[in-house]
């Protein structure tokens, strides 16, 4: 009968920490001391708070959901009931995490019926909610679909307008959790836990005026069976209730987990722990780079999914702005810090400021032809890029894994853009999504 080891970091606020006290300077030396300071170590489980990703009005001037009379002859906002996808993301979800979803916005407009199509619309009342769909994989190859809603205030004003000054009227909200439904047993959540990945939509659902969202992780439950194997424990489980709860005093643990440590004692030691920090940072890194193509001011209310940028050059082209040509530090990108890198690259010998990270690149797109294929460039200097092939018409996640330079220090120049462009086959190469993540080694959680 398989046995279940479960800790609930569901009421942890902030990660626990073991007190330091009795290392205080200036006390004799005793092996005692550092020993209670290593049991209350040994209780405190990895926890992950990485921001997934986010999507945001990014400065534009106009909001898609107008303040006019919806009563009109055409359709001018949402339907009330539709959704309207803004972003999409990828990522591996650390082991006793789900997500989290913070939304920053104004007060919602006016949405639309549809009386008679393309000639009658009436109003169908202000207000909406941004949801989120996520299908959830675990590394058996088995996966859940989920799909969770954050209702948003509607405007009091007449045709609920926007205020002319909409900073004046900031509204957030928090949805605490987004799990995998129905996931309850200790069998599941051990399944559930561990080496999962997730791909997540974001929609508008009615009036919607987003501000910013983000996506994030938060701990709640890690499960794991004690006959697992040992690259299967990812986090610590050692007091009830939360880390620092009350826990049987045992004696400091010098060996390392394996498959064959007896039911009782899964902890294996602190050599375990730094094993757990090294796995962990392979494969789960923040994301450094997000992107959709989605745009409040040119939104039209009718799309119901990202209106996709799109090329038929054979050369590439900036995916921001379409303008064509080289790389070009002095052009429109993101920034990459030397604070993306980890403390064995920090070396003295850099004498210039020139860094590397590993990094992985995703996207979200698709050729408009079957025999087609396109390619999708992530470039940090003349010489360093990451390249992600696209060689089908349906739309997926596309994976691009390599190193891409960046400063030494966090202020140090560093400019990173995205071009594409046509390999072969004609018609056009579609990107509705971009997100790069910091990784040590890449690995899907699938496998």
């Amino acid at each position: 009968m398989a046995v279940y080891l479960k800790q609930s970091t569901f009421t942890t606020k902030d990660a626990q920490r073991p007190a330091v006290a009795p290392l205080t300077g200036g006390a004799l030396a005793k092996r005692s001391r550092v020993a209670a300071v290593m049991r209350a170590q040994d209780k405190v489980t990895s926890l992950g708070r990485r921001v997934i990703g986010s999507v945001s009005l990014a400065g534009q001037a106009s909001w898609s959901v107008p303040g006019s009379n919806p009563d009109a002859a055409s359709q001018t906002h949402p339907l009330a009931d539709e959704a309207r996808v803004v972003h999409r993301l990828r990522c591996d979800v650390t082991p006793g995490c789900f997500l989290r979803l913070n939304l920053v916005y104004v007060p919602s407009g006016q949405t639309q019926i549809e009386v008679s199509a393309g000639t009658d619309y009436d109003a169908a009342g202000a207000g909406g909610n941004v949801r989120v769909d996520v299908t959830w994989y675990n590394r058996d190859g088995g996966s859940i679909a989920t799909t969770h809603a954050l209702a948003t205030l509607a405007s009091p004003r007449q045709y609920a307008a926007a205020t002319e000054q909409p900073w004046v009227d900031v509204r957030s909200a928090t949805a605490l959790f987004v799990t995998p439904d129905e996931v309850v047993e200790a069998d599941d959540l051990a399944t559930w836990t561990e080496h999962v990945h997730a791909e997540i939509t974001v929609s508008h659902v009615g009036g919607v005026r987003m501000v910013d969202c983000s996506v994030e992780e938060h701990t709640r439950t890690v499960v794991r069976e004690v006959d697992d194997a040992a690259d299967l424990w990812t986090s610590h489980m050692f007091a009830d209730v939360e880390p620092d709860g009350d826990a049987p005093a045992l004696p400091y643990p010098m060996e390392r987990l394996v498959d064959s440590t007896p039911d009782g004692d899964p902890r294996g030691g602190s050599w375990h722990t730094m094993d757990v920090a090294a796995a962990q940072r392979l494969r789960l890194g923040p994301q450094l780079i997000g992107w959709s193509a989605w745009n409040e001011s040119t939104a039209d209310v009718t799309d119901d999914e990202i209106p996709e940028v799109t090329t038929s050059s054979a050369t590439f082209v900036r995916l921001v702005d379409a303008v064509a040509g080289d790389y070009d530090a002095d052009g429109p990108g993101w920034t990459l810090g030397g604070y993306a890198r980890g403390l064995a690259e920090n070396h003295p010998y850099w004498s210039t400021p020139n860094g590397s990270i590993p990094v992985l690149v995703a996207v979200y797109g698709a050729c408009e032809a079957s025999s087609a294929a396109g390619r999708v460039r992530v470039q940090a200097s003349d010489s360093s890029w990451v390249d992600v092939e696209i060689t089908s018409r349906t739309f997926g996640w596309w994976l691009g894994y390599g190193h891409l330079r960046c400063g030494v220090a966090p202020g140090d120049p560093s400019t990173v853009q995205a071009f594409y462009r046509m390999v072969s086959g004609s018609n056009g190469l579609r990107v509705r999504s971009l997100g790069v993540y910091r990784v040590g080694r890449f690995a899907p959680a699938e496998i």
